[in-house]
């Protein structure tokens, strides 16, 4: 009888956690998806030294763990640019490659903000240098 209410429970427990497990796991899918299909990097002052970061990001399948939860990872075409976000940090970058080794330009102190987007902070280019005129702009608002 005894050993009959421990396996109940056990199978009780279980459930228990796998109904955790799997709210967790939805959880962390539905915040990728609640991201925006696209980002759009333009400049006020057209200089010829920023015209690699203007343009259409546009999310791809990869993603950072930042946190608990997902960031996607954007990509530009041409000339091939990534913004995504630094899970040491939570800076958003501009970096020529998918880890976000060579970066271009830097949301410094974003303090993990989960959108690229926020007028909180400045971008500054890889010199430290603000760039005011600088303007990420979610594409499907």
């Amino acid at each position: 009888h005894f050993s009959i209410q421990l396996c109940l429970e056990m199978k009780i427990k279980m459930k228990l956690i796998l109904l955790v497990l799997n709210s967790v796991l939805s959880s962390h899918s539905s915040v990728l998806a609640a991201y925006p299909q696209c980002y759009e990097v333009s400049v006020g002052l057209s200089t010829q030294h920023m015209e690699y970061i203007v343009g259409y990001y546009n999310k791809t399948d990869h993603s950072n763990d930042v946190q608990y939860w997902k960031s996607p990872i954007y990509r530009k075409t041409y000339p091939q640019m990534y913004l995504l976000q630094e899970p040491e940090t939570g800076d958003w970058v501009m970096a020529v490659d998918i880890l976000g080794v060579k970066v271009r330009m830097r949301q410094d102190g974003a303090n993990y903000q989960k959108y690229p987007d926020t007028k909180v902070t400045l971008w500054k280019n890889r010199s430290g240098m603000s760039i005011f005129k600088m303007n990420v702009k979610n594409c499907e608002a």
